[in-house]
């Protein structure tokens, strides 16, 4: 099953309208909602998702609190 949804996200991934993603659905057999292909594909194809440059990732990986060779936090 997990293939299948995989495989369903990359459609709908693809999909170049809510009517598109509506016919994915319906060829694999699920029932959408009224209004629901048009909040998948909103979703899916939402603007602005930004990159992360690499400073802020290490911050949210917890490198912000990476210690210094002596093992005390940095800037303390």
């Amino acid at each position: 099953m997990p293939e299948m949804t995989n495989k369903l996200y990359e459609l709908a991934l693809g999909a170049q309208s809510a009517e598109e993603i509506a016919g994915i659905a319906e060829g694999a057999g699920i029932e959408l909602a009224e209004g629901e292909a048009e909040r998948l594909f909103e979703r899916l194809h939402a603007k602005g998702v930004q990159e992360f440059a690499d400073d802020e990732l290490d911050s949210v990986a917890g490198g912000a609190c990476k210690g210094d060779a002596n093992g005390s936090p940095r800037g303390r």
